[in-house]
C-alpha cells in the first residue's frame, strides 16, 4: 500500500519522458511481492501520467477515486482517494445566467472539455470572458490540450493577483520562443475578454493571445505571439482552464473555439445549462461530501493520502483508513513532539494509529522520504506491517 508522495517528479521534463531514476524507481515498486495499491499525493499535477502509465502496465494498481478487490484475497476491498483539489462549479450571476468557478485548493486544478475527437482539433480560436478577485491563487487558460489518463500536455497562459502579467508556458511540450509575456497587466475585479489562436504550421506551432476589458473595442495587435519549434510541439487538442489558490471569486464565461476565419464554430459553452456542463466536461477528481465502502461483509480499507480527509468528509463502513503525507513531522524534538505539523490536526496526529469520531483506526505512516528539505531528525523512517485477524 503506498499512501503518495511514492514519485516526486518536478520539472517540465518529467512530463515528456521519465527518467532513469524514476524508472528504475517504477520497477522496484513493481518488482515487490504480493499485490501493490497506490493513491498520488500532491504530486498528482506534476506527472502521475507516465509513471501512472509505466507502473500500470507493471501490475500495480492506480487508484484514482476507484475501488478494487483483492484478486489473491477477495474478502479484502481497498478503495482509493484522490488529494484534495478544486471542485469546479457553475455559479449564478445577478442576472440569473450561470459561470464557471472554482472553490478553494491549495493544488494546482483543472477541468479539460472532452466530447467526441476534440482532442484532434487543431487551428482554432478561443474566446471567451473571465474575472479574478485575489491577489492570492491564480487562474489560467490551457489550450491545444492533450489530457487523459496517461497524459498531461497542453498549452496554458496563467495569471494572478501577484503576478498579473498573462504569460504562456509550456506543460509538457517544448520550450517556447518569441513574446511569451503580455505588455500589460490584469486588473483584479474587472471583467475581460480574451482570443487565443493556436495554429499548426509545417515547422512549428504558433500561439498568439490579446486580453481586454469587456465593453471596450478588440486590440489589433497580439498581447502574445510564441512558438514550438520542439519535436516535442503540440499540434491539437482541446481546451481547459486552471486555477490555485483560495475560494474567492474566480470566473470563467462565454467560451467560443471557432476557425480563425470565423465561419465553423466548434464549441459554444455558456455553462447555463448544469446536466450540458456535466456531461462536457472532466476535472481530475469525483466530488462527494461522503466516502462509503459498498462491501459491507468484505474487510474495507481506505487508501489515501493525507489524514485530513476525515475534516473533508463523512466516512462510513471502513475497517481502516491508511494515510501518510505528514511523514511524521520529518523533523522532531529529542521527545518526540514533531516542529511542525499539520494544523488542521491534533498534534499528536502526526505519525501513529488514532481512531476517527466514528470509531475508525487510521494509521498515518512517517513512510520514509521527506519534503522539501533532504532531511529527517528524530524521525525515524517506517514501513508498517498489518496483521489482520478475523472476529471469532
Amino acid at each position: 500500500m503506498f499512501s503518495g508522495d511514492t514519485f516526486d517528479p518536478f520539472g517540465e521534463n518529467n512530463k515528456i519522458s521519465l527518467t532513469n531514476k524514476l524508472k528504475e524507481l517504477s520497477d522496484y515498486v513493481a518488482s515487490l511481492p504480493g499485490e501493490k495499491y497506490l493513491v498520488w499525493g500532491e504530486g498528482i499535477v506534476n506527472n502521475r501520467h507516465l509513471i501512472g502509465k509505466r507502473l500500470s502496465g507493471l501490475g500495480v494498481n492506480i487508484l484514482e477515486d476507484e475501488e478494487v478487490s483483492s484478486k489473491k484475497f477477495p474478502e479484502f476491498f481497498i478503495v482509493g482517494k484522490l488529494p484534495e483539489l478544486a471542485d469546479f462549479v457553475l455559479r449564478t450571476k445577478s442576472d440569473g445566467n450561470k459561470f464557471l468557478s472554482a472553490t478553494d485548493t491549495n493544488l494546482n486544478s483543472f477541468l479539460h472539455y472532452q466530447v467526441g475527437s476534440y482532442q484532434e482539433l487543431n487551428d482554432y480560436d478561443f474566446l471567451g470572458e473571465f474575472q479574478f478577485n485575489s491577489k492570492d491563487g491564480g487562474l489560467g487558460l490551457t489550450f491545444y490540450s492533450q489530457y487523459n489518463r496517461f497524459s498531461d500536455q497542453f498549452y496554458r497562459i496563467r495569471w494572478s493577483g501577484r503576478s498579473s502579467v498573462p504569460e504562456i508556458s509550456p506543460h509538457g511540450t517544448g520550450l517556447l520562443t518569441g513574446r511569451v509575456r503580455a505588455r500589460h497587466p490584469l486588473l483584479p475585479e474587472k471583467l475581460y475578454q480574451f482570443r487565443i489562436r493556436c495554429k499548426t504550421e509545417t515547422d512549428a506551432t504558433r500561439i498568439s493571445a490579446k486580453f481586454w476589458r469587456k465593453g471596450d473595442p478588440e486590440p489589433f495587435d497580439w498581447d502574445i505571439n510564441a512558438f514550438d519549434s520542439s519535436a516535442s510541439r503540440l499540434t491539437s487538442g482541446t481546451i481547459g482552464v486552471w486555477v490555485n489558490g483560495p475560494s474567492v471569486l474566480k470566473l470563467f464565461d462565454n467560451f467560443i473555439v471557432q476557425s480563425a476565419d470565423g465561419d465553423h464554430v466548434f464549441v459554444h459553452e455558456n455553462f447555463d445549462d448544469s446536466n450540458l456542463y456535466n456531461n462536457r466536461w472532466r476535472t481530475e477528481r469525483n466530488f462527494t461530501d461522503e466516502i462509503t465502502s459498498s462491501q459491507e461483509d468484505r474487510v474495507s480499507i481506505l487508501l489515501t493520502h493525507t489524514p485530513e480527509i476525515i475534516n473533508n468528509y463523512s466516512i462510513k463502513d471502513f475497517n481502516l483508513i491508511l494515510t501518510g503525507d505528514i511523514y511524521g513531522g520529518q523533523v522532531r524534538w529529542p521527545w518526540g513532539t514533531p516542529l511542525y505539523w499539520d494544523k488542521n490536526l491534533p498534534k499528536d496526529w502526526s505519525s501513529g494509529l488514532h481512531n476517527t469520531i466514528k470509531d475508525i483506526p487510521i494509521y498515518i505512516s512517517k513512510g520514509v522520504g521527506f519534503s522539501r528539505l533532504p532531511i529527517r531528525l528524530f524521525c525515524r523512517p517506517e514501513i508498517v506491517v498489518f496483521e489482520l485477524n478475523s472476529k471469532q
